[in-house]
């Protein structure tokens, strides 16, 4: 893996503005949502599997600690969607998915706007917010970054976050089982994840299968 958690082909924009945003009166002003306790523990249980990949990974202690850090706020951009459409027990309208991939815009902005971590000059936050959702093979979201483009940081995120998705009961699907969930990531190896990544959770996986019990299989959302 490349040695800085924040690199990859992707320079983020000097300005980013969601389509619509309503979060405050003031042109680019930027509030802070009130936080939503299944959001907040979905962040968490991803940042603790993200601290497992960067050991597997050999990522250095502090980029571990600041990579999990931000995968505790990836979603944040999601106390921007709209509720009804996030619990929707039915497939959602391309229409409504559209609204759902804005998240990532939003928690990137939101997030970009946050106080600065005095030993996070790259703003990890906001690069994985705005791009956990990116694909290794390019058919992600929101700038179909490829391979490399995507930084380390949201590449391992990416993985996590799916994992814990698919663990976890959402409205419209059941919690997976853990070996059905470990077929699907190696069957996206090399197509929506790192294949190193993918590897690196491979090496893990035992210890990671207690680490979800029913009682974490409640509502978590990453779509």
């Amino acid at each position: 893996m490349e040695p800085s958690p924040g690199s990859g082909g992707f320079h983020r924009p000097a300005r980013m503005v969601p389509i619509s945003s309503g979060w405050a009166d003031e042109p680019g002003a930027v509030a802070w949502p009130r936080l939503d306790p299944e959001l907040i523990s979905h962040g968490r249980r991803v940042a603790v599997l993200v601290s497992q990949l960067c050991v597997e990974l050999g990522v250095g202690m502090a980029s571990t600690r600041a990579i999990a850090e931000a995968a505790a706020t990836h979603d944040v951009g999601k106390h921007f969607v709209p509720r009804d459409i996030l619990d929707s027990p039915r497939s959602l309208t391309p229409m409504e998915m559209a609204c759902v991939q804005q998240h990532t815009r939003y928690g990137a902005v939101l997030l970009d706007n946050a106080p600065a971590n005095p030993a996070d000059s790259s703003n990890l936050a906001s690069i994985v917010a705005l791009l956990h959702h990116e694909r290794w093979d390019g058919s992600g979201y929101p700038y179909g970054l490829l391979g490399k483009e995507i930084p380390v940081c949201a590449r391992i995120v990416a993985l996590a976050d799916v994992f814990d998705a698919l663990r976890t009961r959402r409205p419209y699907k059941p919690a997976w089982s853990h070996d059905v969930t470990l077929t699907y990531i190696l069957d996206q190896r090399g197509r929506h994840f790192d294949p190193g990544c993918v590897d690196a959770f491979l090496a893990i996986e035992s210890n990671v299968a207690g680490c979800w019990t029913p009682a974490d299989e409640a509502f978590a959302d990453t779509r």
